[in-house]
């Protein structure tokens, strides 16, 4: 098991009644410029926040987005957020319905202030992506050497697996197409309970790995809530073989992860979410060695 620690919750500076002063649905995490920056799966936001206590600060990912929660089936359900080349970051939906397949892509400055953040039409490909799965659900994504890894999160009555895509548009700034699709790669994470461990984030590794954050949510579905009986990381090879997996205490849905490799320990930054609106997402640190 590896121990778990709350190093704050993710409470926002906020600038109307009708924002929530506080991340509660923290589901991507990078880490760069001494910020951490989230994204949220019920907001069209990135949300800034400084290496120390203070609060974060919440930007539009694209003209016109709202800076105050969205209901269930409004929302854009981001589920990740990976480094591209150039400072860019791409926000991506989980193209769980129709409605969650616009992502984003932020391009940052030298000190980390974002200085463009647009909406990124993805149906295309995850129209494609959707041909290799009965339930598409992307809750990850991690740029290797070999490409841009996406995972598809399962469910009891879905298997999970990564997708390779070739980030060719995506490094100049275009969306992806159907033909960027590389292959798909199976992903099996083992039980907890009788409740499958299914991918929830994605980090590139040195060496070529990916390191994965997983959550034996009670579901069975890619729409509806369950139980989170279970948390887990593990590093996986591209073929999708787990060579290590550990889980973690206590539970936490986490859903978001950044690594630093030091010393031969992976030092980790997690966000998660409580599945509740009313409570603040933590930011969780720990040391896998």
């Amino acid at each position: 098991m590896i121990s778990l620690h709350q190093r704050r919750v993710l409470d926002v500076a906020v600038g109307h009644p009708s924002e929530r002063p506080f991340v509660a649905a923290a589901s991507g995490l990078w880490v760069g410029h001494g910020q951490r920056y989230v994204v949220s799966d019920d907001e069209a936001c990135l949300t800034v926040f400084p290496e120390g206590p203070g609060p974060g600060r919440r930007l539009p990912l694209w003209p016109g987005a709202p800076l105050h929660a969205l209901e269930k089936a409004e929302k854009p359900d981001l589920e990740g957020l990976a480094a591209l080349p150039g400072g860019r970051l791409l926000g991506l939906p989980s193209g769980s319905t129709p409605r969650r397949r616009r992502g984003a892509l932020v391009s940052l400055g030298a000190r980390g202030e974002v200085l463009r953040s647009e909406m990124l039409e993805l149906g295309p490909l995850f129209d494609r992506l959707a041909q290799e799965t009965s339930e598409l659900n992307l809750e990850g994504a991690a740029l290797t050497p070999q490409g841009l890894w996406l995972a598809q999160r399962g469910n009891r009555s879905t298997p999970s697996a990564l997708f390779l895509v070739n980030p060719r548009r995506l490094e100049q700034g275009q969306a992806p197409a159907a033909d960027d699709f590389v292959r798909a790669v199976p992903l099996a994470l083992g039980e907890v309970n009788g409740v499958p461990l299914t991918p929830t984030d994605l980090f590139p590794l040195k060496d070529g790995a990916l390191l994965l954050t997983a959550a034996g949510e009670d579901t069975a579905d890619a729409y509806n809530d369950g139980a989170c009986v279970a948390a887990a990381v593990a590093v996986v090879e591209p073929t999708g073989r787990v060579r290590r997996l550990e889980q973690l205490t206590p539970v936490h849905k986490v859903e978001g992860v950044h690594a630093v490799e030091r010393d031969g320990a992976l030092e980790l930054l997690l966000v998660a979410d409580p599945d509740d609106p009313s409570i603040p997402a933590p930011l969780l640190e720990a040391t896998w060695r």
